[in-house]
């Protein structure tokens, strides 16, 4: 049966049509677990411990293996495959099954003194760090409910960032078998001027006693070993996770080695313009990018070069090359990109020149989620995104603008760099020049310090001011004290309640909240004209710290949380004068202030989700007040930070045993009928609490027992392990998981 492929000895997947280089899911084709299993035993009794997969051409309505597009769902692709021909299809049969992990990359430059690892928010000794690939070992194998939290820093030259550090050991060894250590291990931040951290930059300290008894037997061995830490994730206290910059716009320039080898298959995905499919078999690329100066630009141009005349006739023929953008950060907050291209083509038949934000260039394969990189097809001007084109038929230096919409901004909220793609359709090397170039110079984001959505009654300007910080405020910052303004105008007299609202919106780095115990934000309610109007029974001001949106009004958007304050409330921090106010939220108690004055808990409500990370703020101001509609005014937004982390004390014990005979165990009349025993048996104890807060508290038990036996000439394997945990008391989570191999 032709729609049938074997999956090998799996017992459980997912399973895809894919490309084989991206791992792009094809939409043409369905594969499902077969369910028919006497098709493959009755000649082979042994295939029935292999899974098996239907294949289904979606472009085919029928199912029947009566009609030959269900018996060979690719024939209309790649006929050639069913007459055992040659073929060249790119399609495979991906299975994608998943397993525990417990081996997490950080970086090869991380301070080994200075990584924290949590498990399910408490501290978790018992890893392993390898400097040379930079990686982390656990323990134990990650199970689906572990939420795992790593915090390491890295060496930095600035004199702002030192920090005290030290250890010291002691062992002593009672008996051969029988030995005992003790150590002190410290590393505190040392950097007095610095009143903030930023999620580049946390200032993270601990301390920790450390002590352990071992005994090693011939057979027979356990240990004990005991670790009781104090630990702050950020010494400063607050955490800046928004601000608003100047926003005039600003030329930033490439160096000679921001140019990188594409090593992810790219993958050309848009709503904008039809789309082709890449293969990196039809990678054209000389793999040379080193910058070069040119007396026309700024800093350095980086090259793209190819030839195309070792590739098949009519293939997607394709060049790349991938760009580091050091300040490419700032396009989550941006509206628009320019960027300086020259194109260098002998001939300019069947070229398209597409341009990719939202990637990572790097020098290491890393995974990507291909579909979801943000991409324009710059010489083409039917790309509605595209402002200003590229003219490949004139080699100069050109400035290419496109605009980048609110859906792409989650994702250059994670990824800032540039990938510039060269391809030509259907390769005719009769018609087409088979080499050429191009280089990329300077970029200028057009930072958008906000943006606004409102109805057509309502206009708006934004612009940048001078944040007059509130007394209160726990951040003097220089250089930073900036805030993001909006003016409104309203022509009419009436605006129905419906649209009232300006929705404002603003992009950062995602930024972990939950363990912080306030949330701040500045901001002004400043009124220019003001008449009375019938009484609106909404909200007066809606503050929301989300992520994954895909526009400014996206209702599905994952929330982290959600304000609403009354009308009433807000009527008290409006005046004439841009005297700016603020607002804290306590993640713990739900307790709202602002200027240090509790809200009355009926003019608000508050939706907190701390296992969701935001990287999106956005902010609905009410025009309409109670019986008042504010025809002019402003609205500033000023810096959101998060304040009050606690330190955290935590004890950690763990207990191994182990039992080893590798040698006969039983024998009768010279033959071994039990050998090779192995017993091993291991226990893990941890609890944290909050200083400043003992209620806040988690346990956790790992119990683990693993156990092997030679039976003649069969090997048994049985293994359990068992977690126990609680959070804050009132939390419990038990978990059993088993296995035996024979």
């Amino acid at each position: 049966i032709l729609n049938k492929y074997d999956c090998g000895i799996n017992s459980e997947a997912d399973i895809y049509i894919s490309t084989e280089h991206s791992n792009t899911i094809s939409s043409d084709y369905t594969a499902i677990i077969s369910t028919d299993e006497y098709s493959f035993t009755y000649e082979n009794y042994f295939d029935e411990s292999h899974m098996y997969a239907d294949v289904y051409n979606k472009r085919s309505k029928k199912t029947s293996y009566s009609y030959p597009s269900s018996r060979y769902p690719f024939a209309d692709l790649n006929p050639e495959v069913y007459l055992t021909m040659s073929s060249n299809s790119d399609l495979t049969l991906l299975l994608r099954s998943y397993s525990p992990v417990n081996d997490f990359f950080l970086s090869t430059e991380a301070i080994a003194s200075s990584i924290r690892v949590y498990r399910n928010n408490i501290l978790d000794n018992s890893f392993v760090f390898s400097s040379e690939n930079g990686t982390v070992k656990l323990s134990s194998a990650v199970s689906e409910t572990d939420k795992i939290y790593i915090t390491w820093e890295e060496e930095n030259s600035a004199l702002n960032n030192g920090a005290l550090s030290g250890g010291i050991g002691f062992i002593y060894n009672f008996l051969p078998s029988l030995k005992a250590d003790i150590s002190i291990t410290a590393r505190w931040p040392l950097s007095p001027s610095t009143t903030y951290s930023t999620y580049a930059d946390l200032q993270n300290g601990f301390a920790s006693i450390s002590g352990g008894i071992d005994y090693t037997g011939k057979y027979f061995s356990i240990s004990d070993k005991t670790s009781l830490s104090i630990s702050n994730d950020n010494t400063t206290g607050v955490l800046l996770a928004s601000f608003s910059d100047s926003t005039y716009p600003k030329t930033y320039y490439l160096s000679s080695s921001s140019g990188y080898i594409t090593l992810n298959e790219p993958v050309l995905s848009s709503d904008y313009f039809s789309t082709i499919t890449l293969h990196s078999n039809n990678n054209g690329t000389i793999k040379y990018h080193t910058g070069i100066s040119d007396s026309l630009i700024t800093g350095y141009s980086i090259p793209l070069t190819w030839n195309f005349s070792n590739l098949n006739e009519n293939c997607n023929a394709y060049a790349s090359v991938d760009i580091k953008l050091e300040e490419g950060s700032l396009l989550k907050n941006s509206s628009e990109l320019e960027i300086a291209i020259k194109p260098t083509f002998s001939s300019t038949t069947n070229y398209s020149v597409y341009l990719q934000l939202g990637i990572e260039a790097s020098s290491t394969i890393k995974g990507e989620n291909s579909e979801k990189i943000p991409t324009w097809k710059i010489s083409d001007s039917s790309d509605l995104n595209c402002l200003s084109t590229l003219n490949i038929n004139s080699n100069s230096w050109q400035v290419v603008k496109v605009s980048i919409p609110d859906k792409f901004k989650s994702r250059l909220a994670s990824y800032h760099d540039a990938r510039l793609i060269v391809v030509s359709e259907n390769l005719d090397k009769s018609a087409t020049a088979l080499s050429g170039s191009i280089s990329v110079g300077p970029y200028s984001p057009i930072v958008q310090g906000i943006a606004t959505s409102q109805s057509n009654d309502i206009k708006t300007t934004t612009s940048t001011i001078l944040n007059i910080m509130s007394p209160f405020t726990l951040l003097h910052v220089k250089n930073l004290n900036y805030a993001s303004k909006i003016n409104w105008t309203i022509s009419n007299d009436f605006i129905s309640n419906s649209n009232s609202f300006i929705t404002t919106v603003s992009y950062f780095e995602p930024a972990d909240f939950s363990q912080y115990e306030n949330i701040n934000l500045d901001f002004y309610y400043k009124e220019s004209e003001k008449i009375t109007h019938s009484e609106s029974e909404d909200d007066g001001l809606i503050f929301i710290l989300d992520t994954n949106s895909q526009s400014i009004d996206d209702e599905t958007a994952e929330i982290a949380m959600e304000l609403h304050i009354s009308p009433s409330v807000l009527l008290s921090t409006i005046s004439t004068s841009d005297i700016f106010h603020y607002i804290t939220i306590n993640t713990k108690t739900f307790a709202i202030y602002i200027d240090g004055i509790i809200i009355s808990p009926e003019k608000y409500s508050l939706f907190i989700n701390k296992s969701i990370i935001p990287s999106r703020k956005k902010i609905k101001i009410n025009t309409i007040l109670k019986s008042t509609l504010y025809k002019k005014g402003e609205f500033a937004i000023g810096d959101l930070y998060y304040s009050n982390i606690s330190p955290k004390a935590s004890i950690q014990n763990k207990i191994s045993s182990s039992y080893i005979k590798k040698e006969d165990i039983l024998s009768i009349n010279g033959i071994t009928i039990l050998k090779n025993l192995i017993l091993k048996a291991e226990s893990t104890q941890s609890a944290y609490t909050n200083i400043n807060n003992v209620s806040d508290k988690n346990f956790n038990i790992n119990n683990s027992f693993n156990s092997s036996i030679d039976l003649h000439k069969t090997n048994f394997t049985f293994d359990t392990n068992i977690v126990y945990a609680t959070n804050n008391s009132t939390d419990t989570n038990l978990i059993n998981s088993m296995g035996h191999q024979v």
